[in-house]
């Protein structure tokens, strides 16, 4: 199993959720905040308000808890009950006429939660995800078999600095330094590629988002 393939597995996924929320979702060099805005899913698309409401597939008004910040309205065709999250990286109020709907994935993809929000999402850095960085590497040890301390959560501006900047070592066993990862020349270190925010986030999938390739 390669250092790619090993990121796809439940176990690094767990890890990386631990270290996240260990973070606070939060890059843990310039502190900026994770995008509530991950995940969107592309088969559904964003739907506006107006769309739903033109294509009669609303009945009656919208119910809004304030407190809660949920919206409930009915399907039409199929007299079932939707309750959408509403979501914003604002203070902003609910405003019916603005809203838009879309389904949102999960971590790890298993599920979907409809959410509504009122805000333009169009930029590509809403899409960027955070990157768990490894401080160093240890020949024979999976992604996921390393204390959390050498793991930090960084957005995918401070990991290009951190490859360009510094060398990530790679150990053997025994604590012997071996040699240094090479920075990933499809991503320039940063783990995203914003031309692709639409599919699993934007991940660079020649590093598997950790910006550093290393020697098989």
């Amino acid at each position: 199993m390669n250092y790619q393939e090993q990121l796809q597995r439940k176990e690094w996924k767990s890890k990386r959720i631990e270290i996240l929320e260990r973070d606070n979702f939060s890059c843990r060099n310039c502190g900026c905040k994770r995008s509530i805005f991950l995940r969107l899913s592309s088969k559904y698309g964003i739907k506006s308000y107006h769309s739903l409401r033109n294509n009669k597939s609303l009945l009656g008004k919208f119910r809004i808890n304030q407190e809660t910040k949920k919206v409930k309205f009915i399907d039409v065709f199929n007299k079932f009950l939707n309750i959408a999250l509403f979501v914003t990286e604002t203070n902003e109020e609910i405003i019916l006429d603005n809203l838009k709907f879309a389904l949102q994935n999960d971590e790890n993809g298993v599920s979907k939660r409809l959410i509504c929000f009122t805000e333009n999402i169009s930029e590509d850095d809403k899409f960027t995800d955070l990157n768990i960085h490894h401080k160093y590497y240890i020949t024979g040890r999976k992604a996921w078999e390393y204390n959390n301390e050498a793991l930090i959560t960084l957005c995918a501006d401070c990991h290009k600095l951190e490859h360009e900047n510094k060398t990530t070592p790679v150990y053997d066993s025994l604590g012997t330094i071996l040699y240094n990862t090479k920075i990933c020349n499809k991503c320039s270190g940063s783990g995203f590629l914003p031309e692709f925010h639409y599919y699993e986030d934007g991940i660079c999938f020649k590093c598997g988002g950790h910006g550093a390739i290393l020697d098989e």
